[in-house]
């Protein structure tokens, strides 16, 4: 009676002799086969030798195995070893990952798989403090143009492996909904190695004004002749931003983005000199510009919600006024009375300011100074806080 052997495909997954330049399980689909009874030299039992050992077909026992499984090693074409595996049942297995897989499904002992694993030249970490449980974690060497280099690679628990961490945040970015709450927090925690370019920078790890994962780092630079400190940030995953509000656009845009992380790198904002305030549209902030001080008068900039940036009240209002579905004539007149308190705060009110007059809009006010020829010269100051000299400049606001 003829017997056809059962088997299991290593479809998707590594066998135990490939080597670490493999790029992921897709690039590997071993086609597993019945064994003939002619090549099991017939019956349902293997015959080998007086001592034990190798019979014609190949397959034997060997210490790398539970008792009662065999292996049988091949050459492939190009020349790299490969072994099979097959279990007293008769059921084949084209290589040790797929026999280990199949153990762990079918209950067998902790000393039995260890002992199949023993032979594995790939061997992943499990609880890894760079990964989220369930997942699993290994380094190899590859060679680049540059040489070779050390490699990160990820496994997660369905069995798709990741080259990278970089590529497990871009799948990340790409289908938040794939991965769970608890995995992308910590893949987002955990920062990727420092880029050549970005390496001279001091980088801080503890800043307690950004998400867990970023770094910054305070710099130097020449602005106009004077040298002014200015903070550069670095995302989990390698990204380089200039700004505080670099970055914030950045995490805006990918959806995976926690909502407290978020919320933490805006806060950051008001430790960078930026105002919220309930007279302010929802998300908005506010700054003085100093390097308008010289005039002293009060300017400032501002950010929508969407962290656009706006250079003076005027280009507030002007946003505001281009977007009427989203603000509406009582947004821009908080924001004005916001922006002349704030200007009094930082100008001293050195001219008496008649206010109420009817040759100006309401909010405005306006000094007139007689000068030595005899003429009287008008000043206007808006609700801003800015000042001008004359009516056609202040028309031209």
């Amino acid at each position: 009676m003829e017997r056809e052997e059962s088997y299991v495909t290593d479809s998707g997954l590594e066998d135990s002799n490939n080597d670490d330049s493999s790029t992921g399980y897709g690039e590997y689909n071993y086609a597993a086969f019945p064994v003939d009874e002619e090549s099991m030299d017939g019956g349902t039992e293997v015959e080998l030798d007086e001592d034990g050992g190798r019979d014609s077909s190949g397959w034997r026992p060997d210490e790398s195995v539970p008792q009662g499984w065999l292996i049988r090693e091949f050459l492939t074409k190009t020349g790299q070893r490969l072994e099979h595996i097959r279990n007293p049942a008769g059921t084949f297995f084209p290589g040790r990952k797929a026999a280990i897989d199949w153990m762990k499904e079918h209950g067998h002992s902790v000393e039995d798989i260890d002992t199949m694993s023993s032979k594995l030249k790939i061997k992943w970490l499990e609880d890894h403090p760079s990964v989220p449980p369930g997942w699993k974690f290994r380094k190899s060497k590859i060679k680049t143009n540059a040489g070779v280099t050390e490699m990160e690679w990820f496994l997660s628990p369905m069995g798709k492996m990741y080259r990278g961490k970089k590529s497990i945040l871009r799948a990340i970015q790409a289908d938040p909904a794939a991965f769970t709450e608890d995995e992308i927090r910590k893949f987002k925690s955990v920062p990727v190695p420092i880029k050549k370019f970005t390496a001279d920078y001091s980088w801080n790890e503890e800043d307690p004004t950004v998400p867990l994962g970023w770094r910054s780092a305070i710099i130097n630079m020449n602005s106009f002749g004077k040298i002014v400190e200015s903070t550069r940030y670095l995302a989990p995953d390698g990204r380089f931003c200039t700004s505080r509000v670099e970055a914030i656009k950045y995490m805006m845009k990918d959806e995976s983005t926690p909502v407290e992380d978020l919320e933490k790198m805006r806060q950051g904002l008001i430790q960078d000199g930026w105002v919220e305030s309930p007279q302010l549209p929802q998300g908005w902030f506010m700054k003085p510009d100093r390097c308008r001080g010289k005039r002293k008068e009060a300017h400032y900039n501002y950010l929508s919600s969407d962290m656009q940036y706006l250079r003076s009240t005027k280009a507030a209002v002007a946003f505001m006024t281009s977007e009427p579905l989203l603000y509406q004539q009582q947004d821009i007149d908080s924001l004005l009375k916001k922006s002349e308190e704030e200007g009094k705060k930082l100008r001293p009110d050195k001219y008496d300011w008649i206010e109420g007059n009817e040759s100006v809009p309401e909010g405005w006010k306006l000094r007139v100074v007689h000068c030595s020829n005899g003429l009287d010269r008008e000043f206007f100051l808006a609700p801003d806080g800015s000042s001008y000299s004359g009516r056609k400049q202040a028309l031209e606001y």
